[in-house]
């Protein structure tokens, strides 16, 4: 099928470049020294490359595709520790659910309540409840849904908006700054790795009337 020929081409891609996600957990676990000390998500994610890394090399079976997967693993690792950092720098009380909640919003609001829960990937119930507990924090607000007297729409506040938007632009910043410490060849190699991999997602998780995806833009 010509879809996964394309996953096909996505994968070797990343094969290809399978150095790219390790080099950036590298730059993290060589940076940390002098901007993350006293972080200890940050050097668990550089353990977790090593750990990972090293059961891929014990098992002789498609060892490359192996190393792909223990690098990704630990670049996501690390990505959601400086979610976590940057989350916790501007409210402490907020978990990464309810952030990703907002950051829903934030791209697509307003949404039905049942909407919402398809983006989560949750049932209705759970839904409601974080949306009750995000309004009593004054950073969602509901409306009447023109369309339906029976439902409401679930919006950010300002505040909401805010939150998501200082949140964002300090991984950013954490992101960028660790970028900075790899060396040109090896961002380039990055780059064509993690294009390659959006690529194979793509075509492996489309968005459907039932179902969101991964929402790749």
């Amino acid at each position: 099928m010509q879809t996964d020929r394309r996953s096909d081409r996505g994968a070797r891609g990343l094969v290809a470049d399978r150095a790219g996600a390790a080099e950036l957990v590298d730059a993290a676990d060589h940076a940390g020294a002098a901007d993350y000390v006293g972080s200890p998500d940050l050097a668990d994610a550089a353990d977790a490359h090593d750990t990972a890394a090293a059961a891929a090399a014990a098992d002789g079976t498609d060892t490359a595709a192996q190393e792909v997967t223990a690098s990704l693993l630990a670049a996501s690792r690390l990505i959601v520790a400086l979610s976590v950092r940057a989350l916790t720098d501007v409210d402490e009380t907020l978990t990464l659910p309810q952030l990703r909640t907002l950051v829903v919003l934030a791209d697509r609001a307003p949404l039905k309540l049942s909407d919402l829960a398809a983006e989560l990937g949750v049932n209705p119930s759970t839904a409601l409840r974080m949306a009750d507990r995000l309004a009593a924090a004054g950073l969602l607000a509901r409306q009447p849904n023109p369309d339906s007297r029976r439902e409401q729409l679930i919006t950010l506040t300002p505040a909401g908006r805010d939150l998501v938007r200082t949140v964002m632009d300090r991984r950013h910043a954490e992101i960028a700054a660790l970028v900075r410490h790899l060396p040109a060849p090896d961002r380039a190699g990055l780059v064509r790795a993690l294009r390659s991999l959006t690529a194979a997602a793509r075509d492996t998780y489309p968005d459907s009337p039932d179902h969101p995806g991964l929402r790749l833009g």
